[in-house]
């Protein structure tokens, strides 16, 4: 029996569980299900990925695959942590993933950066009011994600929360200081041009505490909004700026009506991990391209980094960085080739 591994840097069950779970099924036909054992979560921390993904590896009974699912900041733990030795892994990623993975057995890549001008067309398109020179993107400055996801915006127009400090382990679905979100989106609010609409980064930490950061946004900054997924306009239906909120969900993380939906991230990282389990060493990575899942290579996706990259992946996994320090060293390095 395959014993299967998920390390997530928010959590796993519920429809993202059940979506799972169809899409291993349907590759996997009449053969036996594997195991899956208890997760491993870091509940939105990002800062202990390769030693929750260490922990996962030394479980008993011990895994045959590794899962890491989440975001690009598990992925890279996945792919920085595990060797030849190790379980393979699959990794489900907001990203593509770059970067030495000897381990690698395939993915799906939803993407998110590619549809950050969709959002914003569907924000503009549905509130007249929203103006291009104040609208922002609000990125996670911890996620390795942000400065792809921001490269096509101005950098004046990008919002960088915790920046030099590393993800809060909690936040309160309140708007005080125990809400983490609202000293962020003050911050946000005393920017100038002041903001007219906003657009939202697909970052598993603020999709983990959705709640409490919808709750933050309505506070200090009660202006449009498009979210990357429709479980924060769900709970924005809770606050003052429900009227204000939109999202692209595409492609959608879960459907809690349908786990059998194939268009679902956790149904394509399912089916990727049945191909595995079924015999298939290498499943290559599945791409979100806008419209459809679409097939490509994982050694083609996946090239050689140069010593820098493989730097920055490392300082970008362990958390707190100064972004100025760490692009000086990066320069300097890759001067060095």
């Amino acid at each position: 029996m395959t014993n299967i591994a998920i390390v997530t840097s928010t959590s796993f069950g519920g429809s993202n569980k059940e979506c799972f779970k169809a899409g291993l099924a349907s590759a996997l036909s009449s053969q036996h299900q594997p195991t899956i054992l208890d997760p491993f979560e870091s509940d939105g921390s990002y800062s202990d990925l390769r030693q929750l993904v260490r922990k996962a590896v030394n479980n008993n009974p011990r895994p045959d695959l590794i899962v890491a699912a989440g975001g690009l900041e598990m992925a890279q733990a996945a792919a920085w942590e595990l060797q030849e030795q190790d379980p393979k892994f699959i990794f489900m990623s907001n990203d593509a993933l770059e970067g030495r993975a000897v381990a690698l057995a395939g993915g799906a890549n939803i993407n998110a950066p590619g549809e950050d001008a969709a959002r914003k067309a569907i924000l503009k398109g549905k509130y007249p009011n929203v103006e291009d020179a104040s609208t922002y993107l609000v990125v996670n400055n911890n996620s390795p994600m942000w400065p792809n996801d921001a490269k096509n915006w101005p950098p004046a127009r990008v919002a960088r929360f915790f920046d030099g400090i590393p993800n809060p382990r909690k936040n309160e679905q309140t708007t005080d200081a125990d809400n983490h979100f609202i000293a962020e989106f003050d911050q946000l609010a005393q920017r100038k041009p002041a903001p007219t609409g906003l657009v939202i980064s697909a970052d598993p930490y603020f999709r983990y505490w959705r709640t409490a950061f919808a709750i933050a946004l309505a506070e200090k900054i009660p202006v449009p909004v498009c979210y990357p997924f429709q479980e924060f306009v769900d709970v924005s239906a809770r606050t003052a700026n429900k009227g204000n909120s939109t999202a692209l969900d595409k492609p959608p993380l879960n459907n809690s009506s349908d786990p059998g939906d194939q268009t679902t991230a956790y149904f394509q990282l399912g089916r990727q991990v049945g191909k595995f389990v079924s015999g298939t060493a290498d499943v290559g990575v599945v791409t979100w391209n806008g419209s459809e899942w679409s097939q490509t290579s994982s050694e083609k996706f996946l090239p050689v980094p140069d010593k820098a990259s493989e730097i920055e992946i490392e300082i970008r996994v362990k958390g707190r960085i100064d972004e100025a320090a760490l692009q000086k060293v990066l320069g300097a390095l890759r001067g060095m080739r």
